[in-house]
C-alpha cells in the first residue's frame, strides 16, 4: 500500500509539468510586447484589439509595467501592427526575439551537422 501512495504522489507532482508541456505541443506561443499605457483605459482599448484577432487564446495587459502579454497561434509582428493602428502608439516586442536570432541560430546548427 506503501507504494500506491507514493504513486500518486508522483501522479500529482507530474501534472504541472504537463500542463506546461501542452501549451508547446499545441503550438501556442506567448508575446510579451511592451509600449506606454497610460490607465486601464489604456489597457481595455488594447485588449480589446487584439482579443479578436484569430488564433488569440488569452490577452493580458500590465499598466504599471507597460507590458501586453498575448498566449495564442498567432504571428507577433501581426499583434504588434494591429495595436500600433490601433493606439497609435509604438509598440515593441519583448519575445519571442526576432526570427533572426533562433531561427539563425537552430537553422546554422543543422548545417553545420551535417
Amino acid at each position: 500500500m506503501d507504494a500506491e501512495k507514493e504513486g500518486a504522489k508522483v501522479e500529482g507532482e507530474k501534472k504541472p509539468a504537463a500542463g506546461a508541456g501542452v501549451k508547446k505541443d499545441d503550438g501556442m506561443f506567448i508575446s510579451v510586447y511592451k509600449m506606454d499605457m497610460h490607465c486601464e483605459g489604456c489597457a481595455k482599448k488594447i485588449r480589446h484589439a487584439v482579443k479578436h484577432l484569430d488564433g488569440v487564446e488569452s490577452v493580458k495587459t500590465d499598466c504599471a509595467g507597460n507590458k501586453l502579454t498575448v498566449m495564442g497561434k498567432v504571428d507577433p509582428a501581426k499583434i504588434k501592427a494591429r495595436v500600433e493602428e490601433r493606439t497609435k502608439k509604438r509598440v515593441e516586442i519583448v519575445s519571442p526575439q526576432p526570427k533572426k536570432d533562433g531561427g539563425a541560430a537552430a537553422g546554422g546548427g543543422d548545417k553545420k551537422g551535417r
